[in-house]
C-alpha cells in the first residue's frame, strides 16, 4: 500500500509530508489531501482510517468495491465513487473518495492521474485560490475530464485517418481499427454519463464537509462540457457505423467480383466440357473418330469457341 499525504498552503499550493491519519486531522483545520494507493483492500486500510472516526458502513461500502458511481453522506464523512480517466484500462473503473473535515482521501487501485499533473494544473493556476476542501476537489475532477477530452481527440484524429485511407487499406486490420476505435467510443460514452450522473449528484448535496456555492458554477460548466462531448461521441459512433458498412459493402462487392470471373470460366468452359464429353464415349460407331484430321479439327474448333467466348464476355464488360 503506497500512501502519499500532502497539505494545502495558504496559495493554495501542495506541499509533501510524511503524516499519516491522527485524531487531530479532525480538529487542526488544516487542508490535507491524502493519497491511498492500495492493491487490494485489507486490514491494514482500516488500521490507517481508524483514527478518523468512520463508520463501520462507510469502510464496508468501500470494501465492497461496487461498481457506479457514489455520492452518499455519513455522519462524519462524505463518500464519493468516480469514474477513472476513460484514457486508461484498469480492471478497477472507479476511484473512491472520502471527505472528512478538511481531508480528501482519495482511494485507488493503480494511480489514475500522476501527482506531478496534478501540482502542474494548480501551479498553471496560481494554487488553488483558496485553502477549502471543495476547489481541491474541483481541481482533480475537472482534470479527469480533461484527459477524457485528450482521448476524444485522438479518437477523432484516428477516425479521419481511417477514413482518408480507407480505400488504400481494405483488409482485416481495418475491421480491427473500426472495432478497437468503437470501444474506445463506447468507453469514452459510458465514463461520460457516469461523470454526469455524478455531478447531478454532487450539486443536489448539502452537506458540511463540502461548500459547493462558490464552485457550483464551475461544475454546472463542466456538465455542459460533457453534454456536448456527449453529442460528439454520437457522431464519431455514426462515422465509425459508416465505416463499418462501407468495408461489409466494400468485402461484398469483392467476394461479388470473384464469383462472377469464376461464374464467366465456368460459362466458357462448359461448351468445351460438353464436347470433350461427346467424344470421349466409347461407343464404337462413331464415323469422326475415323477421320484423319479430327482431332485437330475438333481441337481448333474448340481453341476457337473458347475465344470467342472469351472475347464476348470482355467486351460485355463482365471481366472488369
Amino acid at each position: 500500500m503506497k500512501i502519499h499525504c500532502f497539505r494545502l498552503q495558504e496559495k493554495g499550493l501542495l506541499q509533501l509530508t510524511e503524516e499519516r491519519p491522527t485524531a487531530s486531522w479532525l480538529e487542526d483545520g488544516i487542508v490535507r489531501l491524502l493519497d491511498v494507493d492500495y492493491p487490494d483492500v485489507t486490514k491494514d486500510l482500516r488500521e490507517l482510517l481508524s483514527p478518523l472516526n468512520l463508520e463501520g458502513a462507510l469502510l464496508d461500502k468501500i470494501e465492497s468495491q461496487a461498481d457506479g458511481v457514489c455520492v452518499e453522506t455519513f455522519l462524519n464523512a462524505l463518500f464519493l465513487r468516480y469514474p477513472r480517466p476513460a484514457i486508461h484500462d484498469f480492471k478497477d473503473l472507479y476511484i473512491s473518495m472520502i471527505c472528512v473535515r478538511e481531508t480528501l482521501i482519495i482511494l485507488h487501485n493503480g494511480m489514475p492521474l500522476p501527482l506531478e499533473q496534478i501540482f502542474a494544473r494548480i501551479d498553471r493556476f496560481g494554487g488553488i485560490g483558496t485553502t477549502a476542501i471543495t476547489d481541491l476537489l474541483l481541481h482533480i475532477l475537472l482534470l479527469v475530464i480533461n484527459r477524457d477530452i485528450e482521448l476524444y481527440q485522438q479518437t477523432r484524429q484516428s477516425i479521419g485517418e481511417l477514413s482518408n485511407n480507407f480505400d488504400q487499406c481494405l483488409n482485416t486490420e481495418v475491421l480491427n481499427d473500426i472495432q478497437n476505435l468503437t470501444n474506445q467510443v463506447s468507453r469514452l460514452q459510458s465514463t461520460t454519463e457516469d461523470r454526469l450522473i455524478f455531478l447531478g449528484g454532487l450539486l443536489t448535496l448539502k452537506s458540511p464537509l463540502l461548500e459547493l456555492h462558490d464552485v457550483r458554477l464551475y461544475f454546472k460548466e463542466a456538465m455542459n462540457e460533457l453534454m456536448q462531448m456527449q453529442r460528439w461521441l454520437e457522431r464519431l459512433e455514426g462515422r465509425l457505423q459508416g465505416l463499418s458498412q462501407y468495408y461489409n459493402l466494400s468485402l461484398q462487392n469483392s467476394t461479388n467480383n470473384r464469383l462472377q470471373v469464376l461464374t464467366v470460366i465456368s460459362a466458357i468452359f462448359m461448351p468445351l466440357t460438353l464436347i470433350a464429353g461427346i467424344y470421349g464415349m466409347n461407343f464404337t460407331n462413331m464415323p469422326e473418330l475415323q477421320m484423319h484430321y479430327g482431332y485437330f479439327i475438333i481441337l481448333g474448333f474448340m481453341v476457337l469457341l473458347g475465344g470467342g467466348l472469351g472475347i464476348f464476355f470482355y467486351v460485355r464488360g463482365w471481366f472488369h
